[in-house]
């Protein structure tokens, strides 16, 4: 958020109208609406704190933008599959197969490393070693079939890297692509996410199992949830329904998803 905000700004300048461009450009940066509302808020309470506090001589009117509404943007196979098929950066490529493969929070992507990724098991802790698991849960997660060879390709570090260095933010490799594609702005990584556990719900994934690979808040797992993972079915139906996800995208596309078939 702070990108967006004039560092010399004051809390003056914090309007209504301000706070609008802020929480525009959050969005067409790629953060869903929900993430922008709650920075939004975050900032609104420092500004009401400043003002119960007497930091500031008086109240600054607040307006938060509206949550999502739970229907937001879902792709169509077929969007998917243009996607997938415009010329990339092979970080990029890497990104989209591992958002499609996780159905994950962006963020989590671009911090995985290989070493997070037990391939003997057949399972991603999305929580990296020394990191709190926080109430945004990182799950553990399976690793999808036609995901293997992706990670296989990488010997160790981080899977999404520019130049061999990990990155930040991936939105201007995004915008690209999705312009090639043909697709609307209002396409970000986080309608992937959306659009894979919408597949899921679709294909009867047993909704728990949906909850548990989106990192949801699962009450009854409290304890148990730590050592599911080491089950044989662990998320079986979510995994299944992930590579049918997948073949279906690589049925359709010019350019294939499975990494040994697969042509720059």
């Amino acid at each position: 958020m702070l990108d967006h905000v004039d560092p010399g700004a004051s809390v003056a300048s914090y309007t209504v109208a301000e706070q609008r461009r802020i929480a525009t450009c959050l969005r067409r940066k790629g953060y869903s609406a929900g993430y922008t509302r709650r920075v939004m808020g975050i900032a609104a309470a420092g500004v009401n704190w400043a003002w119960k506090n007497g930091e500031i001589d008086r109240q600054i009117p607040i307006v938060l933008p509206p949550e999502g509404s739970g229907r937001e943007r879902i792709m169509t196979i077929e969007e998917m599959a243009r996607l997938w098929e415009v010329d990339m950066p092979p970080h990029l490529r890497m990104f989209l197969a591992l958002l499609i493969g996780t159905a994950s929070r962006p963020e989590a992507l671009l911090q995985l490393t290989r070493e997070q990724c037990d391939l003997r098991h057949g399972v991603i802790d999305l929580n990296p070693t020394g990191r709190m698991r926080t109430k945004k849960r990182r799950p553990r997660i399976p690793i999808p079939n036609f995901l293997k060879s992706w990670i296989e390709d990488v010997p160790i570090g981080h899977l999404v890297t520019y130049k061999s260095k990990p990155i930040l933010k991936i939105n201007g490799a995004w915008r690209a692509a999705r312009e090639a594609a043909c697709l609307s702005q209002e396409i970000v990584p986080y309608t992937v996410r959306h659009t894979m556990a919408t597949e899921l719900i679709t294909r009867g994934v047993p909704e728990i199992e949906v909850a548990s690979l989106m990192g949801h808040a699962m009450p009854n797992l409290r304890t148990t949830g730590r050592y599911v993972h080491v089950r044989p079915d662990f998320l079986a139906n979510a995994k299944q329904a992930i590579d049918e996800v997948a073949s279906t995208i690589d049925r359709v596309a010019a350019r294939s998803m499975v990494k040994s078939q697969f042509a720059c």
